[in-house]
């Protein structure tokens, strides 16, 4: 599974199981299961590409995968029309 397969899967728990309509980067982290700093380097250079705004310098996803996420205030995220497709479709 690829990083963004990873965060994909996480959020899709967050929302589905959840029931969290907004989340941040520590709750996908911990979804996740990994420690910060494989976050930091690995994992959040990917959400930021994962984003609708993809903020600068952030690497190269494919393009499924652009236009997930929104920011809807500092740190707080939820799904944009095209993220809700995509969970629908993550088992």
């Amino acid at each position: 599974m690829t990083i963004t397969e990873e965060i994909l899967q996480a959020v899709s728990v967050l929302v589905k199981n959840r029931g969290m309509e907004t989340f941040r980067r520590e709750d996908i982290r911990k979804q996740i299961g990994i420690d910060k700093h494989r976050w930091h380097y690995s994992y959040s250079p990917m959400f930021q590409a994962m984003r609708i705004d993809q903020p600068g310098r952030a690497p190269l996803v494919g393009e499924k995968y652009v236009g997930i996420f929104r920011q809807v205030k500092y740190g707080v995220h939820c799904l944009t029309k095209y993220g809700e497709e995509m969970i629908a479709k993550v088992e």
